[in-house]
């Protein structure tokens, strides 16, 4: 299990909680440092989460 202080340490820019909208696809996306959630479909969050994988990808 992650909790907030090891996603920071590891540099996870985002936390991703999976609640009881879930069943309907949905689930909250926080990004670090921010102080609002966003509540997106998954798909968007599947989008989101490869955009970050291809920004990190590029610096490395």
């Amino acid at each position: 299990m992650c909790l907030k202080k090891d996603s920071d340490l590891i540099g996870i820019p985002v936390r991703i909680v999976v609640g009881k909208d879930a069943e309907h696809g949905k689930i909250e996306w926080i990004e670090r440092g921010a102080s609002n959630k966003e509540t997106i479909h998954i798909t968007e969050a599947s989008k989101r989460i490869l955009d970050i994988q291809a920004l990190v990808s590029r610096k490395i």
